[in-house]
């Protein structure tokens, strides 16, 4: 009798400075995935990936994986990928980041729950060019992909991170690209006014 438990947790938490209370909408940021199997030989797998914004001073988002089987020659994943903007100066963070794998009177199955969340300081609300969001779709895409592949546990983790990466870096090219226009336009703007 095999028995296979995996636990993944990832938190990356790139938080700047200072950060009360609630983001703009009076909430936070909340990317949850959970996956039950009990059924012999099934395969069950679900994947969410979330980018949304909190804002300063408190910024507090949850993201969570639980996986959880109860069954024979069974396979299940819960992967949870949460990119969060943080708008505002921050004074005080709570980031909750969690991913639970459960096997409880299995045999021969396999659990693994995966969760990741990155927070990036923004100066001030943006919005994501179409071109990034077309791009975070596509990452979406393979994410939920690999979480549903036949992959070894260690190399569907090691690819989640890959791709988690890619999208941070689409994000931040993103942010920059706007950054950059915004001083271009605004020196132009000067330039024209003298």
């Amino acid at each position: 009798m095999r028995r296979h438990v995996v636990f993944i947790a990832v938190a990356l938490a790139a938080v700047i400075g200072p950060a009360p209370f609630a983001g703009a909408d009076g909430g936070h940021p909340t990317n949850s995935v959970s996956v039950q199997n009990t059924v012999d030989g099934a395969i069950r797998t679900k994947a969410k990936t979330k980018v949304a914004e909190d804002y300063g001073p408190t910024i507090a988002p949850e993201n969570s994986a639980f996986a959880y089987a109860s069954c024979t020659d069974c396979r299940t994943v819960a992967v949870a990928v949460q990119v969060i903007l943080v708008v505002g100066p921050v004074h005080d963070a709570r980031p909750a980041n969690s991913a639970v794998a459960v096997n409880y009177m299995c045999l021969r199955c396999e659990t693994f729950a995966y969760a990741n969340q990155v927070l990036i300081p923004v100066e001030h609300d943006l919005e994501l060019s179409d071109e990034a969001e077309e791009q975070i779709a596509q990452l979406r895409g393979r994410i939920a992909a690999i979480s549903a592949s036949s992959e070894t546990f260690d190399e569907m983790s090691a690819e989640l991170n890959a791709l988690t990466q890619q999208l941070v870096n689409v994000i931040q090219d993103d942010i920059r690209t706007q950054t950059w226009t915004g001083d271009e336009d605004h020196q132009m703007s000067q330039q024209q006014a003298a």
